[in-house]
């Protein structure tokens, strides 16, 4: 398997201080989710499980 499928995947650091800084943060999780999603798709395509 891939060691790309098993990289950690690490929440960006908080640095909201104001109220328009959430938009960015949250897209910045989202990114992070989504990229999560894709590996564990790859583990489960590559197990016969997806």
């Amino acid at each position: 398997m891939p060691t790309s499928l098993f990289k950690l995947c690490l929440v960006p650091e908080y640095q909201v201080q104001h109220y328009g800084d959430y938009p960015g943060y949250i897209a910045e999780l989202f990114a992070v989710i989504e990229q999560c999603n894709r590996q564990i798709n790859g583990i489960q395509r590559i197990l016969g499980t997806h």
